[in-house]
Order: structure tokens, then sequence, then C-alpha cells
């Protein structure tokens, strides 16, 4: 690792390993100190601090291709610059999970599994404690028996298996001591309850995905001996990520609390469901109490026609009735009128 200075002289090697309850992995470097104005401010100056700032860190983390090696791979962050003392971390695919709405089925990409602990079971890489300050073109080992993930079994020791994203991830050193103490890790305590009892990772600096609410920085790593298929399927991935179709595994509170709330936003959904039920059969109710108006209606207007043409027929045959009588009493004059000729002759 290189950290730069303006002071030549200054420029001292140190190689560090540092052990603790979460396991860290050894880094070593070069590391150089500004040379300043005497006093307090030469001190500030030469660990990078700015008391009184927001804590920052920005990371460049480049696409590359990595060599075959069972015993200790690595991937080369370009640079990370602190403005606190802190880790870098590497975390691989597995800390990704489709977003909502998304289809899996869409794209020719794995879909990785659901983890228990989003942050440390995909943390295949991490730092020695790193003071304040800018360092390049440092490595930092992948799969070591000390790495979160390989800790809680979500890895297993040995080489980078195939090609896929990455994402670099800067730590500050929330607990002030120089062991990484990982966030969602079991043994650690909680980070919604007790956030400065672990290292969680900087809000300020620069981001390669907006939406990731942290520093960090995304690279396509590909293994040197994978088929192109494979590089494709990693460059996809990355693509993916920056789409917003692959987004982090959320990380929350696991409390009673929390547990209480969801099954109250549970309830109160399941309520407003039924009431909407309600709604709909009442409007349905009187649907059919409408539908059932207008048919008595509907007959009460039949009724009434069928009332109106047998009036109709009485009247006619009243009419022809009488017709038939005037005609008959005719016939009888006729016949009287008849037999008093025949008596006169």
């Amino acid at each position: 690792m290189r950290r730069t200075d303006h002071n030549a002289a200054d420029v001292s090697r140190r190689t560090v390993i540092r052990t603790g309850t979460a396991g860290l992995l050894a880094l070593g470097g070069v590391g150089t100190v500004s040379a300043q104005d005497d006093g307090d401010e030469e001190e500030s100056e030469a660990d990078g601090s700015d008391e009184g700032a927001e804590p920052t860190a920005d990371v460049t983390f480049s696409d590359q291709t990595v060599a075959d090696n069972d015993d200790a791979p690595t991937v080369t962050v370009d640079r990370l610059e602190m403005n606190e003392g802190g880790y870098q971390s590497i975390h691989q695919y597995s800390r990704f999970q489709f977003a909502d709405g998304e289809d899996p089925d869409e794209y020719d990409v794995p879909v990785p599994d659901e983890l228990e602990n989003p942050i440390c079971e995909s943390l295949i890489g991490i730092t020695e404690y790193l003071e304040p300050g800018v360092y390049e073109d440092f490595e930092v080992p992948l799969f070591r028996e000390d790495s979160p993930a390989v800790e809680l079994g979500a890895a297993e020791v040995g080489p980078l298996e195939e090609s896929q994203v990455m994402i670099a991830i800067p730590h500050h050193n929330t607990t002030d001591e120089d062991t990484f103490n990982c966030p969602d890790d079991p043994s650690t305590p909680d980070l919604f309850e007790d956030p400065e009892a672990v290292d969680g990772a900087f809000q300020n600096g620069d981001r390669d995905v907006e939406d990731i609410g942290v520093s960090h920085d995304l690279a396509t790593v590909l293994v040197e001996s994978d088929d192109e298929e494979q590089k494709e399927t990693a460059e996809r991935q990355t693509e993916l990520v920056r789409e917003g179709v692959l987004v982090p595994q959320p990380i929350g509170p696991d409390s009673e609390e929390q547990e209480e709330a969801d099954e109250g936003d549970e309830e109160q959904q399941e309520d407003e469901d039924e009431e909407n039920d309600d709604e709909k059969e009442q409007e349905s109710d009187d649907e059919k109490e409408e539908e059932r108006e207008d048919e008595e209606r509907d007959d009460e207007r039949d009724g009434k026609g069928n009332d109106d043409d047998d009036d109709d027929d009485d009247d006619d045959d009243g009419e022809k009735s009488d017709g038939d009588d005037d005609g008959n009493d005719e016939n009888g004059d006729d016949d009287r009128k008849d037999r008093d000729d025949e008596d006169s002759s």
C-alpha cells in the first residue's frame, strides 16, 4: 500500500498484523506522513484528520482481472481517502438481491441466496486498521480464515472461484479499537441499538450508485481462467446493480417492537381490506335492489298495458253483440211482415 505524502524523507516501511474478536486480515505496505507546522496543527495534518468535519471516505475500485490463486487471492483498490481512521472492506455478489417487482427469470444472472446477516456474510475481505489519510494501489486479501464471511460460514477459505461484481465499502473505526467489529455479526452488539459498538460504513463520500446510501465503488472482478460466458455474466451483474435491478439486501432491527409493529401494520391492512370488501358488498346489494325495483316498475307497466287491451276487447265484443241484436230485431220484423201479407191474401 502507498500512502501519499509530500516529504519523501519520512517514508518508512511497516508490516502490521493485528487480530481481534472479529478477525482482521494482514496488510503490509509503505506509509508516509506530511510535515507541516509544529504543534498540534502538525499532528492533525500528519494523521490526515479534520476535527469537526463529518466522517468522510472516498474509494476508487476499478474493474480488474485476477489470476487463479489458491492460497491468497487479492483485489487491488486504486485509491482510498479517509478523514477518520477505519478499514477497507470488499463484499461479493451475495450482498445483493433483486429489487422488489423485478422478475429474476428475465435476467441471465444467478439469484443470490437470502442472507441472515447480509453485511458480514458477504464480506470476503477487510484490511487492518488504517490511519486517516490517502492510500493508493493497495491489495486486499480475500477469503482468509479471519474474514467475516468465512468466520460466519458463508464462504470458504480458498481462491476466488468465479468472476463477479464486487463492492468496496470503507468503514470508519466507530469503536476506537484497532480491531474490526462487523455491524451485523451475531457476536457483536446490534447495529441499530448500539451503533457506536460496531464499525459502520462511512455515510459521506463518493457513491457509484446514488441509491446505495454509503460511500462505495463497484468493480467487475474477472477470474483469469473463467470462460467468456461467466465473464459476461459478471459484467451483466455490475450493470444490473447500477441500473437498480439488483440492490443491497436490507438490514434492520430484528426486535420484538419491530415484529409487533409489523403485525400491527398487517392487522391494519386486514381491517382496511375487510372494510373495502364490506363496501363492495353493500354496493353490490344496492345495485341488486335497484335492479329489483326496475323490474317491478317494468312489470307494473306491462300489467297496465294488458288491462287496457282487455278493456278494448270487451268494448269490441259489446259492439259486435249489439250489432247482432239489431240484426236479429230487423230479421224478426221482416218475418212478421211476411206473415201479415200472407194472411191478407
